[in-house]
């Protein structure tokens, strides 16, 4: 993985079983072995492709934590076997499909469409988790204009540096 995970806690065998029996099968080992060392895991900043040409791009804010899992499912209503692994940090989940040999894909919950595949197992999935990059950078004097809304200085007028007087 080229990302770091902070430390978490990890998930007992006791909700590692509950999320078993609610699928009806054994979690892949693998993934077992993630959630037992990394339950509810914040990633450092990242990213990974959701779409097939790789322009659009989401990042794992958090993965969810085992024993929310089954209560997520029912609330996302995916079916039988398919299970939520992940949230980024717009609403949108990162999805396990039993039925599909525990393929990985993204739920983008805007659009009204199946969700699109990512990889063939979460370890693979683990694996696209990369460091953002291209995040733009501007040197002092580069932002000529900006616009700001009309009631920022009054809403946030606590928070700024009191104007100078001007030169006499």
């Amino acid at each position: 993985m080229k990302i770091k995970l902070n430390q978490t806690a990890r998930a007992s065998t006791t909700d590692i079983g509950k999320l078993e029996a609610f699928l009806g099968e054994p979690l892949d080992a693998f993934f077992r072995k993630f959630v037992f060392d990394h339950d509810g895991a914040e990633p450092e900043d990242n990213t990974f492709p959701f779409d097939p040409a790789g322009n659009h791009r989401s990042g794992v804010r958090r993965f969810v934590p085992v024993k929310d899992i089954p209560s997520l499912a029912g609330d996302l209503e995916l079916p039988p076997k398919c299970f939520p692994v992940a949230y980024d940090s717009t609403g949108n989940h990162v999805i396990i499909d039993q039925t599909k040999g525990g393929s990985v894909f993204f739920l983008d919950h805007e659009v009204d469409a199946p969700p699109s595949f990512l990889a063939a197992d979460f370890n693979s999935f683990l694996g696209m988790l990369e460091p953002p990059t291209g995040v733009p950078s501007l040197q002092p004097g580069q932002a000529r204009t900006i616009w700001k809304h009309p009631d920022f200085e009054t809403k946030f007028a606590k928070f700024l540096k009191p104007k100078a007087d001007p030169p006499q």
